[in-house]
């Protein structure tokens, strides 16, 4: 198994792992106090929960969008994939180390504190899944080139326009965005490991791009 299937799996277990590691506050709409209350109490819980979906996860991604970029090297829109998925990476790290400064600060702040950084992190959020429907949306054009199939090309595009209206959830708070939202994730996780394992990701293990070997002239007896 190569290095991009493998960390095609990983992101998956990473994000399983990671919503089995604490549950949310105990009500649906807890007050500011509660939050902060909560995470002071579940600090080391949500910082391993973070530190998978957010660290690990992220770096996961990372492997498999960049063994995609290099498949997709010298296609137009593909130039924009890896610089995008720089940037949802370097989002998603920044909402672990805001994570842990609130866990680990909990205690000594107010609700109003607790709560404003949290929100901090939704709003990162947002900008993390739009940039995640640009990478997605920037593989169609050389999926068709390298010969995906049409239903991953079809997939594709529906996860490119899904992700960055569910992440408008975190802004517009609404039932129907929140449940796009909550769509959203297995979906992207499914696309990740699909593309990790498919052919016109290549096998990461190698820098150099594929290339056809040039058949050698037969030696004729002199």
């Amino acid at each position: 198994m190569t290095r991009t299937r493998l960390a095609g799996w990983a992101y998956a277990l990473c994000w399983a792992a990671g919503l089995m590691v604490v549950a949310g506050p105990p009500t649906d709409q807890p007050s500011k106090s509660q939050v902060r209350d909560y995470l002071a109490e579940h600090a080391g819980a949500a910082v391993v929960q973070s530190s998978l979906v957010h660290l690990l996860a992220a770096m996961c991604l990372l492997v498999v969008l960049r063994a995609v970029a290099q498949r997709l090297d010298g296609l137009p829109a593909a130039r924009l994939l890896l610089p995008l998925g720089v940037g949802a990476v370097a989002v998603s790290l920044a909402q672990w180390s805001v994570l842990v400064v609130v866990c680990a600060t909990a205690g000594h702040l107010g609700g109003g504190a607790a709560a404003s950084m949290l929100g901090t992190i939704g709003l990162l959020d947002t900008v993390k899944l739009v940039l995640l429907g640009l990478v997605v949306g920037s593989t169609v054009p050389g999926q068709r080139i390298r010969q995906a199939p049409g239903w991953f090309r079809s997939f594709s595009v529906v996860l490119a326009i899904l992700l960055p209206v569910s992440g408008s959830a975190f802004i517009v708070h609404s039932p129907v965005l929140y449940d796009a939202l909550y769509l959203s994730l297995p979906l992207l996780i499914a696309w990740v490991c699909v593309a990790a394992h498919h052919p016109f990701a290549g096998d990461g293990d190698s820098t150099e791009p594929s290339v056809a070997r040039r058949p050698q002239p037969s030696r004729l007896p002199q």
